[in-house]
């Protein structure tokens, strides 16, 4: 082709570039009331013996402190394409770099006017006949407004840019990433290799490649030939194929080997681009270990109501090159942190050993805690957890028993009425209604169950074969608040979720008597006591708890309503139970409990002979049951030895007893004769 058709040829191409430069809109906006903050003399610079373009722009130039205001509130995005762009266009699709600030808000407003930004920019390897490039900057306002006027020689480089890159048949971007938590390596890449007649190959080696010590280095492929068809690769160090536990710094380069093929005029050897134009191998090594540390220590937990807390103490890690503790939380034993219901409570630098479990104040749960290392490769500890690595359960109950003043009322014979209150921080679940026909304190095995209730109705009418003295208690299992796990809240206390019932019986014969004596009875207020250091009272049937400060012996008084009662109190939990009197003085009774007795009936006797009982259980302190205990003994010990003494005086006792009635029947038996010569004188 003549130079003539060349230079033909050229002239047209300029003046379609000088139709489409006409065409497009320029900016004429003054850059001091620019508000749309177009980016100005956008440049593109190409180094072709680097194969990078430097992308330079700068701020608008104004004093105006409003846009500048604004310009601190900006970014920019940079878009590449090989055509020219156009207002509006489809920013996804050409997008190189975006949240480039068009200021910092530490810059001075001198500083953030006329600000110059410089992107570097390496372009893929290109095509002979797609040579010509355009660059564009799109201005983010605050608000999000996006302003892409793309004016020629503003925001948009004029036409004519050229970034003519040699072919490179290898990959671009290559990556490996170590999973710790899967024990994996990841890699992926963009494919850029051209043709079809190709695969992927993975290599492996100690030291960094380049590419005049390719030769050189020593490597190992990895695996077989990887499909071309794909863009990422794993290698799961957990196959049995090849499973090995490996801890170790290694490199990796992926390479496009084609290999040898034959044409109509010759035949070619296999070849693989090694330039790594392209980054294909990794410049620096990845970390790859497999080995799960594990805690070797002892972890506490200890709830504290008042504090809304549980603490989580444990001993210092000992284990080497541990980055970080996870403490695990459940609402069921812990064997995995994969099971159901396990989450992290929180994670924590090495060399800690505490931790407050802040607790929400309608908190109702039954918890279990585990402690889990986690090394510097980031493999994370998710069982084998030793047992003393882990503790649970701890009851940690923020809120009262739900159910409140429980009764029972006796409809007839056969029928029993249940009414009780519900705490509203009770969200859903079942109430169980349990029997005992023995006064212990708490859910033993005197207690049975009888059914399940809905606690939000808020009463139940059961039927029985007979009436008979019992207690009666509900209990809560489901949820509370906000938490989604089930707890199940076995407290039971007398006076709000157990009721003592006590039926009065009257026998038919006894009709007539009574009726006759009616009018021979002292005229008495209700039974009633008050206990004058809580300045409570209880009734007929009631049942309360005191605290006692001590484990030795705890002394309460109280006054009653009807002059003139005697009061007894016995151990109710002895079968065959011994009486002690209340000691009294104007009015006032008081009854000393020795530790370790939990229960006490107190009877009452007033001057009609009515006989009313109410109980008292005592919470003794435990912290303080070392010292009682050794006193215990001591008095144990005191016993055996005036035992022993008794037993060592006995038979000296019996000796001497012995004696003395000799010596008496020895007189009796002297004095006989002389009787008898007295009556034959007479």
């Amino acid at each position: 082709m003549s130079a003539n058709v060349h230079g033909y040829m050229n002239l047209k191409v300029w003046f379609v570039f000088f139709l489409l430069v006409v065409m497009l809109p320029v900016g004429n906006a003054s850059e001091q009331t620019d508000s749309t903050l177009e980016a100005r003399n956008l440049e593109a610079q190409y180094l072709p013996d680097m194969e990078v373009t430097y992308i330079s722009w700068r701020n608008i130039e104004t004093t105006d402190g409003q846009l500048l205001d604004d310009l601190k509130m900006a970014t920019y995005e940079v878009h590449r394409s090989n055509t020219m762009f156009q207002p509006g266009f489809q920013r996804d699709l050409t997008m190189i770099a975006s949240d480039i600030p068009a200021c910092y808000s530490t810059d001075l407003n001198e500083e953030c006017s006329g600000k110059e930004h410089v992107l570097e920019h390496y372009p893929p390897p290109g095509k002979v006949n797609v040579r010509f490039i355009y660059y564009a900057v799109v201005t983010i306002l605050r608000d999000g407004t996006v302003t892409d006027p793309v004016n020629l020689g503003i925001s948009q480089t004029p036409p004519g840019h050229v970034e003519d890159t040699a072919p490179i048949q290898s990959p671009q971007n290559f990556t490996a990433t170590y999973d710790a938590s899967n024990k994996s390596t990841h890699f992926s890449w963009r494919p850029a290799c051209t043709g079809s007649n190709y695969n992927y190959i993975l290599y492996q080696h100690n030291e960094p490649a380049t590419r005049s010590t390719w030769d050189d280095i020593e490597k190992v492929i990895t695996t077989e030939e990887i499909s071309q068809n794909v863009s990422e690769y794993t290698l799961d160090w957990t196959y049995e194929s090849y499973y090995q536990s490996i801890e170790r710094e290694v490199y990796y380069t992926l390479t496009c080997l084609y290999p040898p093929y034959c044409d109509d005029e010759a035949c070619y050897p296999a070849s693989e681009d090694v330039r790594f134009y392209t980054d294909n191998t990794l410049a620096e090594p990845i970390t790859e270990d497999t080995s799960v540390p594990r805690y070797s220590g002892h972890l506490l937990a200890e709830y504290d109501r008042e504090d809304s807390t549980t603490s989580l103490q444990w001993t210092k890690v000992v284990e080497k090159d541990i980055s970080s503790i996870l403490l695990y939380h459940s609402t069921n034993p812990i064997v995995s942190v994969v099971q159901e219901n396990v989450t992290v409570l929180a994670e924590l630098p090495a060399d800690s050993v505490e931790f407050i479990h802040q607790l929400t104040p309608d908190w109702m749960t039954t918890s279990y805690y585990a402690l889990g290392l986690v090394d510097s490769s980031g493999n994370v500890q998710t069982d084998n957890f030793d047992v003393l690595g882990k503790v649970g359960p701890v009851l940690e109950r923020m809120l009262p028993i739900s159910i409140t003043s429980l009764d029972v009322e006796i409809q007839n014979s056969t029928t029993l009425l249940f009414s009780w209150d519900i705490d509203s921080r009770f969200s859903q679940g079942d109430a169980v209604l349990w029997k005992s026909e023995v006064t212990t304190p708490d859910i033993s095995v005197a207690w049975t169950e009888v059914m399940r209730l809905n606690p939000a109705e808020g009463e139940f009418y059961y039927s029985v074969d007979e009436v008979e003295r019992s207690w009666y208690a509900i209990t809560l299992e489901g949820t509370w608040g906000s938490s989604s796990s089930i707890h199940i809240d076995d407290r039971i206390e007398a006076n709000t979720n157990a009721f003592y019932l006590l039926p009065e019986f009257e026998l038919n014969g006894e009709t007539d008597q009574e009726e006759s004596s009616e009018d021979d009875k002292i005229q008495l207020p209700e039974f009633g006591i008050t206990l004058l250091e809580s300045n409570r009272s209880i009734k007929n049937g009631d049942w309360i708890t005191l605290t006692s400060q001590t484990n030795s012996t705890h002394e309460f008084s109280f006054s009653s309503e009807q002059n003139n009662s005697t009061f007894r109190w016995t151990n109710a939990l002895n079968d065959n139970p011994f009486w002690y009197g209340a000691t009294s003085g104007d009015g006032i009774f008081t009854i000393a409990v020795d530790y370790p007795v939990k229960l006490i009936h107190i009877e009452s006797t007033n001057v009609n002979g009515e006989i009313d009982i109410v109980r008292v259980g005592i919470d003794w302190n435990y912290v303080e049951s070392i010292k009682p205990v050794e006193e215990e003994n001591q008095t144990v010990t005191d016993d055996k030895k005036s035992s022993t003494e008794e037993q060592s005086v006995s038979p000296i006792l019996i000796i001497m007893i012995s004696l003395m009635a000799a010596y008496i029947v020895f007189l009796q038996v002297q004095r006989r004769p002389e009787r008898k010569l007295f009556r034959e004188e007479e």
